[in-house]
């Protein structure tokens, strides 16, 4: 019985992200991962895979037992920079301008800027050679940038456009 109220305090104190729960007929933890239960009921993929968990080194062929969230963030390159209008002569964010990645004259990805005018598009290769960024916005024009993309992540720095009216 010891044992039992031991792993439900854990259950308690290890919520990550609902992880771990107490079944209360069984009297055990459960972990989500492992969705035994919904594959049973006719489920043709555990949660893990539907949520866009990856694996490290999945070249390998191995059978893991962890799966990372937003492993991207630490394998792959991304490309992000600021975009601001002059306005009356005073510098404004550029909220909701365009953005537009571009390799070999093809669309790669599309992004738009927040309320800050920052723009992120990520999950690009390492060393994936020259790419150009088209920025535009319906109100002040547009304006272009070209960077090659090395073993690191580019920040383009403040991209400005004028007013167009």
């Amino acid at each position: 019985m010891k044992r039992i109220a031991t792993l439900a305090f854990l259950t308690i104190l290890l919520p990550i992200q609902n992880a771990i729960s107490w079944n209360e007929e069984k009297q055990i933890p459960q972990a989500w991962i492992f969705d035994a239960h919904l594959l049973d009921q006719g489920r043709k993929k555990p949660r893990v895979e539907e949520q866009g968990l990856e694996v490290l080194q999945p070249e390998i062929g191995s059978k893991p037992r962890v799966y990372y969230k937003n492993l991207h963030l630490m394998t792959k390159c991304f490309v992000s920079g600021s975009v601001v209008v002059i306005v009356d002569g005073v510098e404004e964010c550029a909220e909701d301008a365009e953005v537009v990645l571009s390799q070999n004259g093809s669309e790669i990805a599309r992004a738009v800027t927040d309320m800050f005018g920052e723009f992120k598009i990520d999950k690009l290769e390492k060393n994936s050679g020259h790419y150009v960024v088209s920025v535009n916005s319906s109100s002040y024009g547009s304006k272009s940038a070209q960077f090659n993309l090395s073993d690191e992540s580019s920040y383009l720095g403040v991209m400005t456009l004028e007013d167009g009216t």
